[in-house]
Parts: structure tokens; C-alpha cells; sequence
């Protein structure tokens, strides 16, 4: 059994923002509701009232798009704090297996929200998800010298946020903007389990042949991999999951 903690934080790092138009330009402040996941304001679905800001129209144009690289303060470095926990049983009376599941707390700071260009990029700043993974493996070595091995594996879905594009802004055209924490949306979760079987077959001198067959994807889950968080008709739209099923055969030689 072993057990292992880790804490990682990450200094200094930068990100790009417009110097020319600076975070004092945007002092034009405005309200407007949240229409909820389906885009559409006046519906039961709808949140509260959102102020954003708009930019000085003399900072309106071309000139003032340009960005410079700026440092993070010490105020908004990253940390991960994190664990993993890890059981082997070792080969012994023909099987072995092992299991670890690793957990990660983050403190990080998205998008442009650690060196904000505006008050906008600080909509939501932070992410501060649990992440989590596991394994467990295993192999048998069966009668006929067949040796059949599996493994199956768990992944925390990804955290996502609702986001929503504001339009018919004055100055700055459209604004988007998270309206909600990272993580309070979350894809699901995923569930793998692959398969194989392997016979080995000795021939003259050095030569050997193995035998194989193997299954991905072995309970055909066919999970979300993408979704969308984007406020509108399309919100909550699935357009990729697990692959299918697929059974594979295969033969290696060796000489």
C-alpha cells in the first residue's frame, strides 16, 4: 500500500492584456438579465439581473486592441493540493492487481482573471473543483496457459460554467461572460472497462507466436464527452461521446 500527497504551486506566470486600453477604461457600468440556460430572457428559466461594464468610447478602435505580457502578483498564484492512494497485490497462485483512485483540490484562476484586462474577467474568477481518477487492473493467468487481463478506469467529469454572450454593447460590441462558479455545471462522468485475452504458442528454437483478443469499451457506455454551456437553444447539447464498443484480434510474432 502506498499513500502520496502532493502540493504544487505555480508563480509568476502571464497573461496577455491591452495596455493601451486600460482596466480604469471600462467605467461605463450595464444591467441586463440573465435568460437562464435557453438564451431566451422573459421565460421561467431566467436569473437575476447581470452588471457588466462597457469601455470609454475614446478608447474605441483598433489601436487600442494590441497586448503586452504582465506578470501575476503574488495574489493570484495557482495551487493544487492532491492525493493518491495506491494497492498492488503482487503476482502470486497466477493473478496480481492493483487499484489507485487520486484526488486533486484546485485553486486556480481562469481565463484572463488573473492578470484581468477588465472587471468583466473577473466574472467567477476561480476554479475551485475537486478532481478525482481511478484504476483498478488485474491480470489471471488461466488454464492453458491463457492469460486474461482487465482493466477499468473512472474519470471525473470535467467542470464547466454556464456562460452567456451579451450583445448590442455600445463600445466594446458584445461581452461574454461566466454566469455562474466553474463547476456548477460538470460533464458526467466516465466509466471504461477494456478486456484481453492472450495465449502464447512456443514454436522451434526462439520463434513465438502470441494469440489475442481484446475488447474496449466493454459495456458499449457511451458517455458524454462534450457538451454545451453556452446559454441558448443548443444549451446542453451532447456532440461527442465514448467511442463504441470494438473488439480487436491480433497475432504478434516473434523470432
Amino acid at each position: 500500500f502506498r499513500g502520496l500527497w502532493v502540493y504544487k504551486r505555480v508563480q509568476s506566470t502571464y497573461g496577455n492584456v491591452r495596455i493601451l486600453r486600460p482596466y480604469s477604461a471600462w467605467d461605463i457600468p450595464i444591467t441586463r438579465r440573465d435568460p437562464g440556460p435557453d438564451g431566451t430572457a422573459g421565460n421561467a428559466d431566467d436569473g437575476g439581473l447581470v452588471t457588466f461594464w462597457d469601455f470609454d468610447p475614446k478608447y474605441k478602435g483598433a489601436a487600442y486592441e494590441p497586448t503586452s505580457p504582465v506578470n501575476r502578483d503574488s495574489a493570484h498564484d495557482d495551487v493544487y493540493n492532491g492525493f493518491e492512494l495506491t494497492m498492488t497485490k503482487r503476482q502470486s497462485r497466477g493473478w496480481m492487481a492493483l487499484g489507485s483512485f487520486q484526488m486533486i483540490k484546485n485553486h486556480i484562476w481562469t481565463g484572463l482573471s488573473a492578470t484581468p484586462s477588465s472587471p468583466n474577467d473577473e466574472f467567477f474568477p476561480l476554479d475551485e473543483t475537486w478532481d478525482w481518477s481511478g484504476k483498478m487492473m488485474g491480470s489471471y493467468r488461466a488454464p492453458y496457459d491463457v492469460t486474461v487481463s482487465g482493466i477499468y478506469n473512472l474519470l471525473a467529469g470535467v467542470p464547466r460554467q454556464r456562460t452567456y454572450t451579451f450583445r448590442n454593447v455600445p463600445n466594446a460590441t458584445s461581452v461574454t461572460l461566466p454566469l455562474e462558479a466553474l463547476g456548477d455545471s460538470r460533464d458526467p462522468a466516465q466509466h471504461v472497462v477494456n478486456m484481453r485475452a492472450m495465449k502464447p504458442i512456443r514454436l522451434s528454437g526462439a520463434k513465438k507466436l502470441a494469440l489475442s483478443f481484446e475488447i474496449f469499451n466493454m459495456f458499449n457506455v457511451n458517455t458524454a464527452t462534450t457538451v454545451r454551456y453556452v446559454s441558448s437553444s443548443t444549451y446542453g447539447a451532447i456532440s461527442a461521446i465514448l467511442p463504441p464498443r470494438v473488439a480487436r484480434v491480433g497475432a504478434e510474432f516473434t523470432f
